[in-house]
């Protein structure tokens, strides 16, 4: 919520959320989430029911993230199910919305 509290979010569709600050969500339903986040991320409950058949990059993620301790994991919210939250991310790392995306309708 703008006023700083948290609030629920239902989404069939694009579901990546990139800010420099914090996320709280109380609970969250749809399709894959991908949160990347400055901040931290507070996250209650979540429901995934599919992956997201939109568009790469603007509907859901796919890369491969290599962690601290060298473990590889594989991300691809449009081919599974994926609950995808990074938090304390770098400036550069959260990426920036494909222009299209601000003129949809």
């Amino acid at each position: 919520m703008l006023d700083g509290s948290s609030g629920n979010l239902f989404s069939p569709i694009d579901p990546i959320i990139r800010t420099l600050n914090d996320v709280v969500i109380d609970e969250y339903e749809g399709s894959s989430l991908h949160i990347l986040a400055g901040g931290s991320v507070s996250i209650g409950t979540a429901e995934i029911h599919a992956p997201d058949a939109g568009q790469l990059g603007l509907d859901f993620l796919q890369e491969t993230l290599t962690l601290t301790d060298g473990t590889v994991v594989q991300i691809d919210g449009g081919a599974q199910p994926t609950l995808d939250i990074r938090a304390g991310v770098l400036p550069s790392s959260p990426g920036r919305t494909p222009v299209r995306a601000i003129n949809r309708v």
